[in-house]
């Protein structure tokens, strides 16, 4: 996996007829921007024999309908920091596959304070993408500048990117309840493990008690990275309660992209349908400091 990378349900479909024709679903929060390819069946690998993929040109579409409005212009700056700026071509595809890619979808880079948000967005018919995080950054900024400038505040949607000009990146704005606490430290990158491995599907599951009705995710339940140095708790304040592991998904980047960034713990809560659901992520032991 690339190292540390920082990335709700009934979409509606909007159809750009630009260079790429993506579809990107939207909805009245934040998707899984898996979006669909109307112009071609493509399910092959599409990576170059060129260990860096062509440098394409950034497609933009702000559209405050489909990827809302006031979003923050600040906000967006900080996210767009969080973004590398590698030069390297790496392989970009769903994690549901089983496929072995550096970035694994969904992917999310989130502001610190949760208001402005970068997802990438994949065809669902392409197997795979290939791009390097220089040229996401590079089309965050363009997306920043034309949909933010000038006094603007609607998100958008920067297309015609990676090999083949196939993959895209959008900007809108976010709100999760999340909650911080301790003091500042050093990050500790191994909760990247947890946001990377953990599941995103967008079926409803019903998180409860052992030996409540109809459960199929008993609470409390929970993630730990692989050196078990960051852990994520999923847990409840009533005896069930409905979600996806997609919305519990993005809370874990929140928190990360939040508190963690900072070497904070945190929570985040109000999730599910009765918003009964909360999300809290813990350092096993403090950050140590290598410097």
């Amino acid at each position: 996996m690339f190292p540390h990378l920082l990335l709700h349900f009934f979409p509606i479909c909007l159809i750009l007829t630009l260079s790429s024709a993506l579809t990107i679903p939207t909805e009245s929060s934040i998707v899984p921007f898996t979006a669909s390819l109307s112009s071609s069946n493509d399910t092959s690998n599409p990576a170059p024999s060129s260990p860096t993929p062509n440098v394409s040109v950034a497609q933009i579409h702000c559209d405050g309908s489909a990827y809302k409005r006031n979003v923050l212009s600040a906000s967006c700056l900080d996210a767009i920091s969080t973004i590398p700026e590698g030069t390297e071509g790496l392989t970009i595809g769903d994690r549901d596959t089983g496929g072995d890619f550096d970035i694994e979808l969904p992917y999310r880079w989130i502001s610190a304070d949760g208001f402005c948000i970068f997802d990438i967005a994949k065809p669902q018919r392409l197997a795979a993408g290939y791009a390097s995080t220089l040229e996401f950054s590079n089309a965050a900024k363009q997306l920043r500048n034309q949909c933010l400038g000038n006094g603007g505040a609607e998100g958008g949607i920067a297309v015609n990117l990676g090999f083949g000009g196939k993959l895209g990146l959008i900007m809108t704005s976010y709100a999760p309840s999340v909650r911080c606490s301790g003091p500042p430290g050093h990050p500790l990158d191994s909760c990247n493990d947890i946001v990377t491995l953990m599941p995103t599907t967008s079926t409803a599951e019903i998180f409860g008690r052992s030996g409540q009705s109809g459960v199929t995710v008993e609470i409390p339940d929970g993630f730990d990275s692989e050196d078990d140095t960051c852990k994520v708790k999923i847990d409840s304040t009533a005896q069930t309660d409905v979600a996806t592991w997609y919305e519990l998904w993005e809370a874990v980047v929140a928190v990360d992209g939040m508190c963690g960034r900072f070497g904070m713990v945190g929570t985040a809560f109000s999730l599910g349908a009765r918003k009964s659901l909360n999300v809290d992520l813990t350092y096993s032991r403090a950050p140590v400091d290598n410097s």
